[in-house]
């Protein structure tokens, strides 16, 4: 069976996970706080983490809840998992995952599906191969892959910035914020200090472009989710670090 990599104009901007904050405080539901995608879009592939402070927080995908893991194991104190069937979620440690079958992967080239029941899970196997494995050998899985999976994601990355410079000379962003978004004009440089201050998470830059602030009108309705992601993947790609 044929393999599929890293789908492009999703995958590409876990990279981003990589540079900003891990901070759960305030987040915004809507998005998975690493990667900045739309967690009801990729519902089916969620992972849920339940913290000691009585915190939760949904990820997009085993790839971004293995980054969370490596970082806060120790904080976490459930972990559940989307039934690829429902959405609906599980206990981790009773899911069965099928993993590196022909599904198309969410951040990551190996495939990993959760499914509430092994016969629902034998089912998709038959029709799109793979292996069967549960809760510790997947998120073993999730860590092992993640090296490799950034290099292909850093790969796609530039590619989707581009689409996200073309998303803002569209809607007419740097009439404001100058060439590129890069100052001399009405406002403030995307490339700024000041900006990166204030803008410290691609959830925060999500939000502002959706609810306008100050001068800036609000985008909600105006704008696709996609043309979205890679508006914001541009913009925190050119603010500094």
């Amino acid at each position: 069976m044929k393999k599929r990599g890293v789908p492009g104009g999703v995958g590409v901007l876990c990279l981003l996970l990589m540079l900003g904050t891990l901070s759960l405080a305030g987040v915004e539901k809507r998005w998975c706080p690493l990667c900045g995608m739309n967690l009801e879009m990729f519902r089916k592939t969620n992972v849920r983490y339940t913290f000691k402070d009585g915190t939760s927080q949904r990820y997009c995908s085993w790839h971004c809840a293995a980054i969370v893991y490596k970082k806060r194991k120790d904080d976490i104190v459930k972990v559940e998992v989307a039934d690829f069937v429902t959405g609906k979620f599980i206990p981790a440690d009773k899911a069965y995952y099928l993993v590196g079958s022909d599904l198309p992967g969410v951040m990551t080239v190996r495939s990993k599906k959760a499914f509430a029941s092994l016969e629902e899970a034998k089912k998709f196997q038959k029709e799109h191969g793979g292996k069967i494995v549960r809760y510790p050998e997947v998120l073993e899985m999730a860590i092992e892959d993640l090296p490799k999976d950034m290099g292909l994601l850093r790969v796609k990355m530039s590619k989707k910035a581009q689409i996200g410079k073309k998303v803002a000379e569209a809607k007419g962003c740097f009439k404001c914020h100058g060439p590129g978004g890069k100052g001399i004009g009405k406002a403030p440089a995307w490339t700024s200090p000041g900006f990166a201050k204030r803008m410290s998470s691609k959830i925060k830059i999500k939000k502002v472009i959706l609810e306008g602030k100050g001068k800036m009108p609000s985008f909600e309705g105006k704008i696709s989710e996609k043309e979205l992601q890679a508006l914001m993947l541009y913009i925190w790609t050119i603010r500094p670090k």
